[in-house]
């Protein structure tokens, strides 16, 4: 057996390298490695998919179906997320608007196609004529105050899925 000095054995061996990567729900995400442009492109382009998939489900159903602003609300949240690997509200905020404006919009285009199927005109020609006044006109016309229950849980649902906080190191226990 050979002698060791005492402040030899009172070292503690070297760290074992282990090459763990946490799961990428748990894992932290730099400052760097968030991009809340790629994410709110990328919801922005989700959002306008639900306005017209929206619009498509209203026109053929007759109804507007409230809870499709859950989905999506849903669909834009999951989409900055996956793009902009945001850890921080400002993701939440990014999403909670696009799900909100697509729920406008796609009220909007369906209030559309339903007055062109009236009226006989080219969807096109309706939307080159339409102004921000006669826009807010023909939501507030078909406006019911079950559109801000709605609205909101889109909003909530885009918030809510944009984002995921960074885990917190547990304190240790003094």
């Amino acid at each position: 057996m050979s002698h060791q000095r005492a402040d030899e054995m009172l070292q503690a061996p070297p760290p074992a390298t282990i090459n763990h990567h946490p799961p990428p729900h748990c894992a932290h995400v730099p400052q760097h490695r968030q991009y809340l442009w790629r994410g709110g492109l990328a919801g922005l382009g989700t959002a306008a998919l639900g306005a017209v998939l929206w619009a498509l489900v209203a026109i053929i159903t007759h109804y507007q179906i409230g809870w499709l602003a859950v989905g999506v609300g849903w669909l834009v949240g999951i989409t900055v997320r996956r793009f902009g690997k945001g850890t921080e509200p400002r993701f939440g905020i990014v999403g909670a608007g696009l799900a909100l404006l697509s729920c406008l919009a796609g009220n909007m285009l369906a209030i559309c196609l339903v007055a062109t199927r009236q009226e006989n005109w080219l969807l096109v020609d309706l939307l080159t004529h339409l102004t921000p006044t006669l826009m807010g006109e023909l939501l507030r016309t078909n406006f019911s105050p079950a559109d801000l229950l709605f609205y909101g849980l889109a909003g909530y649902e885009g918030y809510k899925f944009s984002w995921q906080p960074a885990p917190t190191t547990p304190q240790p226990l003094m």
